[in-house]
Parts: structure tokens; C-alpha cells; sequence
């Protein structure tokens, strides 16, 4: 275990060592200012730089526990059973702000608690009729801990920082003191100390919301993930919590993995891996009756496909060109049926179920496997003109149907995935243009839509000069040349 949480930090991504010359290193200054690397001026209750900052200022006792709650170190061994994170009723955000005592007073940081209550958490979800886990889990561990409110915040911030409502360094801020703890923890559980493994989990599922919602280009939610995978290989965590908590971990973990490891398309030693894969974690378990829908709405089996089409462009053609190998071609087709023949799930019963955007969402989802299965037949470059045919079919379908979902859709969050996939098909710059505008007419945007758009105007122009950057092929070469690893939600 303590080999897979240990972090590679020669790698990129947000592990990074942090390297100062000629400081000497005190333990003296408040938390939040040692793990944002900044002098701290010691002066309590609240430091000036917290002040300044707007961020909460913990320090630690002569104990080593900090004046503010900070994750507790509850004991924990296998035998024991794992209590589930306390339920909250949110019936109001003012109702909710009266049971924060510790932010009276401190007008930012309620804005912050106000807006994700009423806005982030809802853009982390995709079905909105039902308990919204990042609030009925999260809210009460934020009212225990630092960790989880100081993630609250970034996410918080991170969301409003889109259209200047809120500075970005803020967000950052947060982020820092939150990734600090969750390191913690890690080395801790490395170190086989006693901790609680649930709250660890749910805290690195909350980084993984941020880094999507921040926009992030270093793959740090690979790297969250790996800890994750750790975790529920080694702490049975699923068969020691409630369902409800069982289904937003599992599907979580199942939703944030396929998006993020199987980006594109190419040779499977390419792919940043927590262990083997995300989805062989739960081949043994009954995961989809924990299903539903709230990560990655009614098309969850759709994104289930997508390691399966990732191996099949792996696999060795016997003839040259590959679309006319019989296995290549039988393979091909069964793929391409159990596709074509997805339905809505029936355990997605009427009070629950999705909504037309919701279905709409699937079905785009569905276009994007058959243009990924396309080009998996054709291999890397421009297809055959049969294929390519197909392929615009295709993309014209998903044209129509991205138009049909409303702008104030929470269906919008499932559908990153699937833009860069059909977008990276599309050749027209007036259809290229017309993927944007559908993005740009998203609301509650956050700044993954700019990362999002970003990534597809470079790959658009490469593939002006270079065929071999059409179709998902082309994604993770553009990736490797501009030195980034998208996160997507």
C-alpha cells in the first residue's frame, strides 16, 4: 500500500516538491500560511496574510492539534465498521449559514459557503431531483474539519473566478491548505497510522471536483485518484458504508477515471494509470445497484464502454488496412451493436429519472463512443472516405442534438468527455464554430469550459497543417506537444 500512495514527485502535476533556497523552515507561523509557502507575521487570532487572503488562520497547540477543527485521527482497523459521513438537511443557504458559527462575521468566506451551496454544489451533479451528496456529505465534514472547508472554498472560488466575480488567487489559497492535509493523511495511512479512510476518500474525491472545475492541465485528477484506488482496493470501503454514500463514491471514482485515463485514443502504455485500471477495481462488486446517475447522468453504462473501445484500438491487425481483418471487424460490430443498443437504465425509476436534457446528454455521449469506435476501425490519421462518411454522420447528429439541451441544464457536466471526442472530428470551421457557441451558451460555466475550448482551438489548427491530428488519435499527441494532461468531469 505504501508503495502505490507514495507520490513520484519527479513527476509534473501539483506534487511537486516545493524548493526555496536560503529560507529556514519554522513551525511557528498558522497553518494555512505554511502551506501556502508564505512568511507568516504571527499575529493571532488571524495572521495578516489570512487576513489578507480571506482565509480561515489555525494554528497549532503545544500538542499538536490545531485551535480549529482540523480532519480528525479517528482509529480505524478492517474489522471495524466505517461509519458514514453525518446527513445534513439543507432546506435554505441562510439557514445553513446560522450553523457556522467559526464565519460570523467574515462576510467573504460566507459568500463563498453561500454560492456553493447554492451554485457549485449543483454544478457537480447531474440530476437535481435527488440528495445532492457534495452537500448532504460534505457540508457536515466542512463543519468538522479545515480540510473540507477550505475546499468548499476553492471550489467555491474557483467557480466565481470564471466571470471575475472572485480572484482566482483565492481559490489557489484554499486548494493549497486543503491538498496539504489530504498529503497528510496519505503519508499517514503510508505509515500505517490509524485514520479514518472514509473522510480521506471523499476529501480527494472533492480535489478531483476542483481540479475539473479549475480548468486543471497537469492530470492532477489522476493523481488524486491513485490514492482513491488504494484505498478502495485495500479497505473493502464499499461494503463498510450505507449505499447512498457506497453509490457517490463508486460512481465518483468509475466516472472521474474513464473521462481522465481514457482520453483519446493510442497505445495503452501511453495512459496515466492509478494501478491497472479504474474500472478493474469493481469488476467484483455490485457497484451499478449503487448507481444513480448524479456524476455521470443515465449514460454511465456509455462511459463503462469507453476502456473496452480504447483496448480495441489497441489491438494488432493481421492485415493492412486494419478495417478489413475479420477479427478487427467482428470485433468491431459486436461493439458497435451493444452501443447502438442502449437503452435508459430501469432501475431509473420515475421520480428519479432523468429529465429530456438528462437523455439528450446520454444520447450524445452514445454519438461520441460510435465516432471513438469509428476511428478505432480506421486507425490513427484521416479514415477512409466509407469511414468518414459515417464519421460526419455522426457529428451532424450530435449537432442536433447539442442544440435541443438547455443552457441551464445540469446535463452539460457529462458532456466534456464527449465535446473533445466529436470535436476532434470536426474539420468545418463553421461547425467548429458552432461546437463553441454551444459551449459558450452553457450557464453556470466554470473554468474548465475555457481549458475545454482552449485544447480544441490548438487541435483545430494542428490538424490544418497535419491529418495525423484528426479524430481521438490525434488528442494525446497534441497533449504530449504542448506539454499538458487535461481534467475532466
Amino acid at each position: 500500500m505504501q508503495g502505490v500512495l507514495d507520490f513520484n514527485t519527479h513527476d509534473r502535476g501539483l506534487f511537486r516538491p516545493y524548493k526555496r533556497t536560503n529560507a529556514k523552515r519554522t513551525k511557528s507561523g498558522c497553518l494555512s500560511c505554511r502551506a501556502r509557502h508564505t512568511k507568516c507575521d504571527e499575529h493571532r487570532p488571524t495572521c495578516g496574510g489570512c487576513t489578507r487572503n480571506y482565509l480561515l488562520c489555525s494554528w497549532t497547540k503545544a500538542n499538536g492539534r490545531t485551535t480549529q477543527g482540523s480532519v480528525s485521527r479517528h482509529e480505524w482497523s478492517p474489522r471495524q465498521k466505517v461509519p458514514s459521513p453525518p446527513g445534513l438537511n439543507v432546506p435554505s443557504p441562510r439557514y445553513a449559514l446560522s450553523h457556522w458559527p467559526r464565519l460570523r462575521g467574515r462576510s467573504v468566506e460566507q459568500s463563498l459557503l453561500h454560492h456553493y451551496i447554492e451554485r457549485s454544489a449543483q454544478r457537480l451533479i447531474v440530476r437535481t431531483g435527488i440528495k445532492n451528496p457534495f452537500l448532504t456529505y460534505v457540508l457536515p465534514l466542512a463543519q468538522q474539519h479545515d480540510a473540507f472547508l477550505h475546499i468548499v472554498f476553492a471550489i467555491s472560488a474557483s467557480h466565481l473566478s470564471y466571470d471575475g466575480r472572485q480572484s482566482h488567487v483565492s481559490a489557489l489559497s484554499h486548494y493549497a491548505v486543503a491538498l496539504r492535509e489530504a498529503k497528510y493523511l496519505i503519508t499517514e495511512h503510508g505509515n500505517d497510522t490509524r485514520f479514518n479512510p472514509l473522510e480521506l476518500m471523499i476529501l480527494l474525491i472533492l480535489l478531483c471536483n476542483f481540479e475539473v472545475m479549475d480548468g486543471n492541465t497537469d492530470g492532477a485528477v489522476m493523481q488524486h485518484l491513485q490514492p482513491c484506488s488504494a484505498l478502495l482496493a485495500q479497505s473493502n470501503l464499499l461494503d463498510r458504508v450505507d449505499s447512498d454514500c457506497a453509490c457517490f463514491i463508486a460512481e465518483q471514482y468509475m466516472f472521474l477515471g474513464v473521462v481522465n485515463e481514457y482520453l483519446g485514443l493510442g497505445p495503452v502504455a501511453n495512459i496515466v494509470q492509478p494501478t491497472t485500471t479504474v474500472t478493474s477495481d469493481f469488476a467484483q462488486l455490485p457497484y451499478q445497484s449503487y448507481y444513480h446517475g448524479r456524476s455521470s447522468g443515465c449514460g454511465y453504462a456509455l462511459f463503462e464502454m469507453v476502456p473496452r473501445i480504447a483496448l480495441f484500438a489497441t489491438k494488432p491487425s493481421r492485415s493492412s488496412p486494419r478495417y478489413l481483418d475479420p477479427e478487427i471487424r467482428k470485433e468491431f460490430d459486436m461493439l458497435e451493436e451493444e452501443i447502438l443498443l442502449w437503452d435508459i437504465p430501469t432501475s431509473l425509476n420515475s421520480t428519479t429519472g432523468p429529465d429530456n436534457d438528462e437523455v439528450t446528454a446520454a444520447l450524445i455521449q452514445q454519438v461520441a463512443l460510435l465516432v471513438t469506435l469509428q476511428c478505432a476501425l480506421n486507425g490513427p490519421g484521416m479514415p477512409t472516405p466509407s469511414i468518414q462518411t459515417k464519421i460526419e454522420a455522426c457529428v451532424c447528429e450530435s449537432r442536433k442534438l447539442l442544440r435541443s439541451i438547455s443552457p441551464s441544464s445540469a446535463a452539460w457536466g457529462t458532456l466534456l468527455w464527449p465535446a473533445i471526442h466529436i470535436g476532434s472530428c470536426i474539420t468545418s470551421p463553421k461547425e467548429q464554430n458552432e461546437l463553441v457557441s454551444a459551449i459558450l451558451s452553457m450557464e453556470n460555466k466554470a473554468r474548465c469550459c475555457t481549458s475545454l475550448m482552449e485544447f480544441l482551438s490548438s487541435l483545430w489548427l494542428a490538424l490544418r497543417d497535419d491529418g495525423m491530428y484528426f479524430g481521438p488519435y490525434g488528442i494525446r499527441p497534441l497533449m504530449d506537444r504542448e506539454g499538458i494532461k487535461l481534467s475532466l468531469g
